[in-house]
C-alpha cells in the first residue's frame, strides 16, 4: 500500500513535491469509509504545468528500484534535474507491506547514485541498510553475504541484492514491482498491441468477464468480446480480438479497426485494472481521459473506490484534464499542479485555505472560476 511520495530537482519540479495518499482525522467518513488512506488520487492541471512530472516520478522509481540492475553498467539514470541544476535528485516512498512500514530514499544524479537508504518500522524504526556512493555502509549484523556485494553507480541496492538472491529487501523489491505505470523518462509508453490483450482476456474467464460486463456498461451495442487463435506459418499463436454486437437478433463480429477508438482503448486498458483491483498494487495512469468520454471516467474510479469490487486493495493515481471529476473525487482525492517561472509546484485542494472550498459544496464552479488555480492562462 502507498502511502506517501516525494521528490525535489526532478524535471520541473525544483523544490520538490509530496503527494500523500493519506487521510486526516477531519476526513468525513463518508468519504474515507473508516480508511486512513485513499485508493485513488488525481493530478490536474494545465497543459504543460508538470502534471506528468509527478507520475514520471512514480514511474522511473519502478524501474530504478526493482529493475535497474538489468542496464548495462554506465548507462545514465532516467532522470532529468530542474534545468542546468547541479544539485542532486532526490525522492523518497513510504509504503506498508502487512504489517512493515518502510521508508525508501534516494539522493542520485544522472551518472551516480549518492545515497540509498532503507528504513523499516514494526514494533520500533530501524534502519535497514544504506549505502553511499558504491559503498554499503550500514547493515544488519546478521546479513554478511552483503558484505561480498559489488554494487553499481547506475542500479538499486534492492535489485542489486534480488540479482544476487538476498533476501533482505524481498518485500521492498516486491512493492516496486507491483507498480505499473504507462510513463517513463520518454512519455508514454505504447501501450500493449491488442494480440497481447487479446492472448490475455483468451486465458481468462474471470478477466473476460470483468471486460464484457465493464464494456456493456460503457458501449450496450457490445454483448460479447471473443478472441479467436489461429496457427500462424511460424508455429506461433494469434489471438484475434472481436466485439459482438446485436442486430437482427444475430450477433455480428467487429474488428478493432473498425470499432470506436475510445473503446478499443478502453479494452485495452481494462486487464491491467483487473489485475490491481484483484492482486493489489499501484497503477499510475497518465492522460488517463485521452479519447474516453467523461462519463466513463467516474465507472473506472468507482472501481477502486467500491471495496467489494477493489479486493486486492488497488491503488490508482492519474493525471485528467476533466473538470467533472473534481466533484466526485472532492479535495481529499485530487491535486493541483501549476507552474510559475517554468517552476512546477503541486498541493492538495485540503490545503487551500478558509472555506472557499467545503465537503458540501461542488468544486468544479470554483475550479473554472480560476479561484484555486490549475487552469490555463489563456
Amino acid at each position: 500500500m502507498l502511502l506517501e511520495y516525494g521528490f525535489k530537482n526532478f524535471f520541473s519540479f525544483r523544490e520538490g513535491a509530496e503527494i500523500s495518499f493519506r487521510l486526516d482525522k477531519n476526513c468525513p467518513e463518508s468519504i474515507s469509509g473508516g480508511a486512513s488512506f485513499t485508493p485513488v488520487l488525481a493530478v490536474k492541471g494545465a497543459n504543460a504545468a508538470g502534471k506528468s512530472q509527478v507520475l514520471r516520478a512514480l514511474g522511473f522509481l519502478e524501474l530504478f528500484v526493482a529493475d535497474s540492475f538489468s542496464q548495462k553498467d554506465g548507462i545514465p539514470l532516467a532522470l532529468r534535474p530542474h534545468f542546468k541544476s547541479e544539485e542532486p535528485t532526490s525522492f523518497f516512498v513510504e509504503f506498508m507491506v502487512g504489517p512493515n512500514l518502510y521508508r525508501y530514499e534516494l539522493e542520485a544524479t544522472q551518472t551516480q547514485v549518492l545515497r540509498e537508504t532503507i528504513y523499516r518500522t514494526k514494533a520500533k524504526r530501524i534502519k535497514l541498510v544504506e549505502r553511499l556512493g558504491n559503498e554499503i555502509v550500514h547493515m544488519p549484523s546478521s546479513q554478511t553475504a552483503l558484505q561480498s556485494v559489488v554494487l553499481r553507480s547506475n542500479a538499486s541496492i534492492v535489485s542489486t541484492l534480488r540479482q544476487h538472491r538476498i533476501d533482505l529487501l524481498k518485500e521492498v523489491a516486491d512493492f516496486f514491482y507491483d507498480i505499473d505505470s504507462n510513463i517513463g523518462y520518454a512519455g508514454l509508453y505504447e501501450s500493449p498491441s491488442i494480440g497481447e490483450i487479446g492472448k490475455e482476456v483468451h486465458g481468462s474467464s474471470t478477466l473476460r468477464r470483468f471486460v464484457v460486463n465493464f464494456l456493456n456498461r460503457c458501449d450496450t451495442g457490445i454483448s460479447d468480446v471473443r478472441v479467436l487463435t489461429r496457427e500462424k506459418d511460424d508455429g506461433e499463436t494469434e489471438y484475434r480480438t472481436f466485439f459482438v454486437h446485436q442486430s437482427g437478433g444475430k450477433g455480428h463480429l467487429v474488428s478493432p479497426m473498425l470499432e470506436s477508438t475510445g473503446t478499443v482503448k478502453l479494452y485495452k486498458a481494462l486487464p491491467a485494472f483487473h489485475r490491481v483491483l484483484k492482486h493489489g498494487g499501484v497503477l499510475v495512469n497518465d492522460e488517463f481521459d485521452m479519447q474516453l468520454h467523461p462519463d466513463i471516467l467516474p465507472l473506472i474510479v468507482e472501481l477502486f473506490l467500491d471495496p467489494l469490487i477493489n479486493t486486492g486493495g488497488g491503488q490508482l493515481i492519474f493525471s485528467t484534464h476533466d473538470a467533472g471529476l473534481l466533484d466526485k473525487l472532492g479535495r481529499y482525492r485530487t491535486y493541483l499542479v501549476n507552474k510559475e517561472e517554468n517552476e512546477s509546484f503541486t498541493y492538495r485542494l485540503t490545503s487551500i485555505p478558509g472555506d472557499i472550498l467545503r465537503n458540501d459544496r461542488a468544486i468544479r464552479p470554483v475550479y473554472e472560476a480560476g479561484k484555486i488555480g490549475g487552469v490555463p492562462r489563456l
